[in-house]
């Protein structure tokens, strides 16, 4: 038989799978594939162009750190209409252009923009940190997905309906192995819980990284107990849903326009 693809469900014919890791190389600082006390996720088939189409997920780090740092919504006094989302620029020192490009960053002083309304009419509004949310919910998910296709057996063909709910960490340190049961991390600062909710079809995953703690619900049954029981347990945590009968529908997807 032929390895399917897990992001598009479809058979891997006429040319070599590509092997695609299921925790991202970017968050593995260590030598892989094997360590002592540490786990190691591996690789899974895809398709050479589907798994190239994920190409922003190289700046999931970036949007991590987005997303872990304060910034505060600035109101132009002359026009209330203009309103800026500001970050201290030293919180943004590892930051290339590229970087600054692609999440739609405007590295100037205050006093070239504050006093000045027409400083912005020509540029297009972006909201910076929806845009770093949409991409670490898709490329945490994509993860999370990849581990239960090959360490339990849910297929690629499956019809993915899936519950996100982010919380921001205070520190890199806070370990949540006494909340969720012991598990290996894949890196320092990176472990993943993955347990069956009872003895359904669906599955909770909780993804820690040194920014975020990620809590994702896998709902494959018809039975919607898990997913109405976590949106009542978590109701301090924001919420977004995908749906949707491929992974590969997680390029570019919306979390921030699906949330509830």
């Amino acid at each position: 038989m032929n390895p399917v693809c897990y992001l598009c469900g479809q058979e891997i014919v006429n040319e070599m799978p590509s092997g695609d890791h299921t925790v991202q190389q970017q968050f593995i600082k260590r030598s892989q594939p094997k360590a002592k006390g540490f786990d190691y996720g591996g690789k899974i088939p895809t398709h050479a162009k589907c798994n190239n189409r994920f190409g922003p997920e190289k700046m999931c780090l970036r949007a991590l750190q987005l997303l872990g740092i304060d910034n505060q919504i600035y109101v132009n006094s002359k026009n209330p209409e203009i309103k800026i989302q500001t970050f201290k620029k030293e919180e943004l020192n590892s930051f290339s252009k590229e970087d600054f490009k692609f999440f739609g960053l405007i590295d100037t002083p205050y006093e070239n923009w504050a006093p000045n309304p027409d400083f912005f009419k020509d540029k297009k509004p972006v909201n910076v940190l929806e845009r770093a949310l949409n991409i670490a919910l898709s490329v945490l998910t994509k993860s999370a997905a990849a581990l239960l296709v090959k360490r339990y057996q849910i297929s690629p063909k499956s019809e993915w309906n899936i519950l996100c709910m982010p919380y921001k960490l205070q520190k890199a340190t806070d370990d949540f192995d006494s909340i969720f049961g012991k598990t290996k991390p894949f890196d320092i600062g990176i472990k993943i819980w993955i347990k069956k909710y009872k003895n359904s079809e669906d599955f909770f995953v909780r993804y820690k990284n040194e920014k975020m703690l990620l809590i994702i619900v896998f709902t494959f049954s018809q039975d919607e107990t898990c997913l109405k029981a976590c949106i009542e347990t978590f109701q301090e945590a924001g919420k977004f849903l995908f749906k949707s009968p491929k992974l590969m529908d997680l390029v570019n997807y919306d979390w921030s326009n699906n949330a509830f």
